[in-house]
């Protein structure tokens, strides 16, 4: 009878764990991101990036955990981190397309991979929608780069109705800064 006791106490407490966990998957997530970064700042990115991917185990849509898995593959240079990073930020981006930060660190990502074309679109998407001039000259100078005038001087008007005065922009119309 003892057994049977401490089996269903054990049960009980489990169910609480399991619940508590259910309940609190942001701040769980959270708790893991920060984590990682006091890894991150020890200069440990193996063991940051472990805590990063238990973060997202807890809650996927944790954009802080995919910004870091994004940084430490671009800062990698590891084809099979960055080739990890699209595939975790391309989830997240099908759920939460508006989120340009994300989108412009798989643009940078895309990029090492040498997906030019996936890195201009991302680069003018996430340009497009913070009004970021730098995100837009990235992608005119990826357009002009593959032979495509007309849709760099595109992005780089864009630029321009953000930051009238955004030099990279200018001298790319062919303009004084």
């Amino acid at each position: 009878m003892k057994h049977s006791g401490m089996l269903r106490r054990f049960a009980i407490a489990s169910m609480a764990i399991l619940a508590a966990g259910l309940l609190m998957r942001a701040q769980l997530s959270s708790a893991l991101v920060v984590r990682g970064d006091e890894y991150l700042y020890r200069a440990r990115p193996a063991e940051a990036a472990r805590f990063y991917r238990r973060a997202l185990f807890f809650d996927a849509s944790d954009a802080a955990a995919i910004d870091r898995i994004d940084v430490l593959a671009i800062l990698a240079h590891n084809a099979g981190q960055l080739r990890s990073a699209v595939w975790v930020s391309s989830a997240y981006l099908a759920a939460h397309p508006g989120d340009a930060t994300i989108r412009a660190d798989r643009a940078l990502v895309y990029r090492l991979l040498g997906r030019d074309d996936r890195a201009q679109a991302d680069f003018g998407i996430a340009g497009a929608q913070r009004g970021d001039p730098l995100d837009l000259s990235f992608a005119a100078s990826l357009a002009r780069a593959h032979g495509n005038l007309a849709r760099a001087r595109t992005y780089w008007r864009a630029a321009l109705k953000s930051d009238p005065r955004y030099a990279p922009a200018l001298r790319g119309l062919g303009r004084r800064p």
